[in-house]
């Protein structure tokens, strides 16, 4: 799910559609500069922390700090704040085996 509100803001991406997972921090003047403010944003998001080209995508950012970005399959970014973002990272990039019904 990406935003709080489901049915709303919200969006599922399959596991299947993930190509990359990648976490870096911004400042507010990150925020302010490449997304003009906080809050849900579509705008220039960090593509790669090591390469500083920007790509546009969604971006859920109630606040400044670490984050993590989602590169779909279509080449399509999601980006979220959060303050553990290398288990969120984990977690993301973990097979999880199937539940048996």
């Amino acid at each position: 799910m990406f935003g709080p509100w489901k049915g709303v803001t919200a969006k599922r991406i399959p596991r299947s559609n993930i190509q990359r997972v990648f976490t870096g921090t911004w400042t507010w003047k990150d925020n302010l500069m490449n997304l003009g403010g906080w809050g849900i944003r579509y705008g220039r998001i960090a593509a790669d922390a090591s390469n500083p080209t920007k790509t546009r995508g969604w971006a859920y950012n109630p606040s400044n700090g670490p984050f993590v970005l989602i590169q779909c399959q279509d080449n399509t970014f999601y980006q979220f704040v959060t303050h553990e973002p290398e288990t969120v990272k984990q977690t993301i990039s973990t097979d999880i085996p199937t539940r048996l019904s």
